[in-house]
């Protein structure tokens, strides 16, 4: 297969949805194959061979071929995995199943780096880093040669990503291109899904154990409660959580644990990635309560019940495939897209297709939780199921969603209140605190800004309000509205100067052997995370006083 000459149409991720995992892989990809060939687009060759034939469209006579002959040649570097060329068709099906146009670029693209380095070998990596900085082809075609390695080594996990990955990565932010791939939702979009979901989820549930016919929405809601709760905390893809075994939870003296679906290393000299998690007792109690509910269904090999989301209704008959027993990824997207719509039709939330919440997303939301808490990169290896350190490289962005989920968190916590109304498209506004708690305190002493309510006067910051003695009356809060505008802005500032330091350690320690060494490295990331928390809980004390979404002249408080 040669290298083609003309402008590539693909806008694949460095980041693949799904994980290579040799039998199951192998199982679904001959089944793609299998209704693709009912589809009429699946044309010539088995999963077996090496020549296919699939083209875009049912019965279209133009086709695109796919020639994996060139893999033989993995001899050159015997340190593949022995099912390599298996790795590569899983992948190259579910990338014809997904994107359709790019599948044909993306194999061509991988196969002119595998030649170029005789099978991914660690002293050709200068050979092709050399080759997509200094050739003639245009911007575009060099970042999509990077995405599409990078998307292999993702999907697969080989050891060889650790050599790969943070080079590619890094020259792939030299190269000047403005990419069309998806970006992650902005927060407030993302903060608007959670909370629909979670009051949505609530309301139902209670009128369930009322009401039988509410029973049907408990079933098309719960699982997304699930996924939602759990990938935000602990980095999984949707095949993984999709393949979560019926019997995964277990209660052992008081603590309770999580079995995934992660397979055991043979190569102990590699991150032992562990299937058996600790996960708190709400979350231990959420999972219990959807089991006990949907055992009615009967026999499911998933932790979630196929045959339950059948039973939400007539309309959800989309949902029914082959195997009754297993719930799979394309069933995850399909509840996500329908509570979409029930945001748009019973909360009257629109949100756009290209800012709603993709199944892969949690994913990215849980490495920088971790990372952001001060979890070491071994950790959160292990957490996230990379067997290489390096595989996280490119999964250190994405901390504007992080920071703001936290302050709207702390918000909540600390008003302890309910949250009653809601902008379309936008963070929830909490109940305002009127006079910002001015009149309900006896004692006030007259600061520079506000009074201070603490007759001891106990400071907790060096501006008075980001202490939580602090209120200011409306009028004076008129006044100095610039001031704290200022100062609010600053705050912001030190969040994201302290997010930009910790993800800079953390790319140091995981692209250096020599700063995994170093404990004073892990020791400053631990510092920054502390001072990174005090920094947030301080903005949302003083944002939950000041009324939520409305502190900056009437608009949509930006924490990041």
């Amino acid at each position: 297969m040669s290298i083609i000459e003309t402008e590539v149409e693909i806008d694949i991720d460095v980041f693949s949805d799904e994980e290579f995992q040799i039998e199951e892989s192998v199982n679904e990809a001959k089944k793609i194959i299998d209704r693709l060939v009912v589809e009429n687009r699946w044309i010539k060759g088995d999963f077996e061979d090496d020549y296919w034939e699939v083209t875009q469209i049912q019965y279209n006579e133009n086709f695109k071929a796919f020639d994996f002959n060139l893999l033989d040649s993995a001899a050159f570097n015997p340190s593949l995995p022995l099912f390599f060329k298996e790795m590569v068709k899983c992948w190259i099906v579910n990338l014809i199943d997904k994107y359709k146009k790019g599948a044909t670029t993306s194999l061509i693209l991988f196969l002119k780096g595998f030649e170029l380095t005789k099978g991914f070998k660690v002293d050709k990596k200068i050979t092709l880093l050399k080759f997509i900085e200094h050739s003639d082809y245009s911007n575009k075609y060099k970042v999509d040669m990077i995405n599409s390695i990078c998307n292999f080594f993702d999907y697969t996990d080989i050891e060889i990503a650790d050599d790969y990955v943070p080079s590619l990565v890094q020259l792939k932010s030299k190269i000047p291109y403005e990419s069309n791939i998806r970006q992650l939702p902005p927060s407030k979009y993302v903060l608007s899904f959670s909370y629909y979901l979670e009051k949505h989820f609530d309301k139902v549930l209670d009128e369930a154990f009322n009401e039988d016919s509410k029973y049907k929405e408990v079933f098309l809601i719960f699982p997304l409660i699930i996924w939602w709760r759990l990938t935000n905390v602990i980095p999984i893809r949707p095949t993984e959580f999709c393949l979560i075994k019926r019997d995964c939870i277990s209660d052992e003296g008081g603590k309770y644990y999580i079995r995934l679906p992660r397979n055991k290393l043979k190569n102990t000299k590699r991150i032992q990635i562990p299937d058996k998690l600790l996960i708190d007792e709400e979350m231990y109690e959420l999972i219990k309560l959807y089991i006990e509910l949907t055992n009615r269904f009967g026999h499911t090999d998933t932790l979630i019940s196929y045959r339950s989301i059948i039973h939400g209704g007539a309309s959800n008959r989309a949902f029914v495939t082959k195997n009754l027993n297993q719930f799979k990824s394309l069933n995850l997207d399909r509840l996500i897209k329908r509570f979409y719509k029930v945001m748009e039709t019973k909360y009257a939330c629109q949100i756009s297709k290209e800012y709603q919440v993709l199944p892969n997303d949690t994913r990215h939301f849980a490495f920088v939780s971790l990372m952001m808490q001060g979890y070491s990169p071994v950790e959160i290896a292990r957490l996230g199921g990379h067997q290489t350190i390096k595989a996280q490289y490119h999964y250190s962005g994405h901390t504007e969603y992080w920071v703001d989920c936290e302050v709207f968190r702390l918000m909540k916590k600390i008003k302890n209140s309910k949250i009653v109304t809601m902008q379309t498209g936008t963070i929830p506004d909490e109940v305002k605190l009127k006079a910002y708690d001015y009149n309900n305190s006896s004692f006030k002493r007259k600061m520079k800004v506000g009074h201070c309510k603490d007759v001891e006067q106990r400071c907790e910051s060096k501006l008075c309000y980001f202490c939580s003695h602090w209120g200011i009356s409306t009028e004076e809060y008129i006044e100095n509205k610039e001031k704290i505008r200022s100062d609010i802005l600053a705050k912001k500032n030190n969040i994201n100067e302290l997010t930009a330091t910790i993800r800079n350690i953390n790319k140091q320690i995981v692209s250096d052997e020599l700063s995994r060494r170093d404990s004073g490295l892990f020791n400053k990331v631990r510092s920054k995370s502390n001072a990174l928390q005090s920094e947030i809980y301080k903005l949302a004390l003083l944002c939950s006083k000041l009324g939520g979404g409305e502190v900056l002249d009437g608009e949509q408080v930006r924490w990041s």
